[in-house]
């Protein structure tokens, strides 16, 4: 079994803007290992963002391959892209797109929309999740910024607890330090 979760061959995005064509990206080859911390730097307009979009399966690459555990991203049809999306990528936006009439908790809950588990079960695994954050019924525009990265952690981590039913996944999900995706 390979260590390797996420590759990039060739990676190339050009933007058409009237007849000019602008290069964002051009051949980044990247390997990340199960386990790896991995920065992104560089000034800007370099192109980190158009590569973490293509890496999030936001964009589409002009050219080359994102394959995401063993599976080329490039070719899944757009309809089923979701699937990658939702359990396997997790996205902490700098701004952190919490929704403002939600309390924290409702916001942690997010990511089990759409799952076969209980209200009750829901707010229980919200509840733990989210513990130490701030008042469970605070608003967003209550809370200050570390509170609100904190829900916005917390909402990854739910996030990333629905990927699979797995003990030994449910395990290593439990330890996953979501510091380092900030």
């Amino acid at each position: 079994m390979s260590n390797v979760v996420l590759e990039t061959e060739n990676l190339e995005k050009v933007y058409a803007i009237g007849r000019r064509k602008i290069n964002a990206l051009s051949d980044v080859n990247l390997r990340v290992n199960k386990g790896d911390f991995v920065a992104i730097m560089g000034p800007s307009g370099s192109g980190k963002t158009t590569l973490l979009n293509l890496l999030g399966c936001l964009d589409r690459p002009t050219n080359g391959k994102v394959i995401l555990d063993g599976v080329d991203v490039t070719k899944v049809p757009e309809k089923t892209l979701w699937k990658f999306r939702r359990y396997k990528i997790g996205f902490i936006f700098q701004t952190f797109n919490l929704l403002p009439y939600l309390s924290a908790i409702e916001n942690v809950e997010l990511p089990m929309e759409g799952t076969k588990k209980t209200e009750k079960r829901k707010k229980k695994e919200g509840s733990r999740t989210i513990r130490n954050c701030w008042t469970i019924n605070k608003k967003r525009t209550q809370a200050t910024s570390t509170k609100r990265r904190r829900a916005t952690k917390s909402r990854y981590r739910t996030s990333i607890s629905q990927q699979s039913n797995n003990t030994s996944s449910r395990r290593a999900h439990r330890q996953l330090r979501c510091e380092n995706f900030v």
